[in-house]
């Protein structure tokens, strides 16, 4: 199965102009480089990971600032919890 594949059942999007996959259910966000550049085992591993109730994840191989993370949040309509840049 594909890297993809797992995101998807995962329940994961394709946002196209940011290149991220987003689960606002999950409240986690993979850039497609941090897909490409890790391991199968450790995007399963992530996947499975539990997320506080007041923080959203975001993995990428480079974070962007802190601004952006809000950015995306507040564009979700999730403007209340805690960007986390995550690894």
């Amino acid at each position: 199965m594909s890297k993809e594949d797992l995101l998807r059942n995962a329940g994961f999007k394709w946002h196209a102009m940011r290149c991220i996959w987003i689960s606002t259910d999950a409240r986690k966000i993979f850039s497609s480089e941090v897909v490409d550049d890790k391991s199968d085992a450790w995007l399963q591993n992530r996947l499975g990971a539990a997320v506080p109730n007041h923080e959203f994840w975001f993995f990428f191989t480079s974070p962007p600032d802190e601004a952006v993370l809000r950015e995306i949040l507040n564009e979700l309509g999730m403007s209340s919890l805690k960007p986390v840049a995550a690894n």
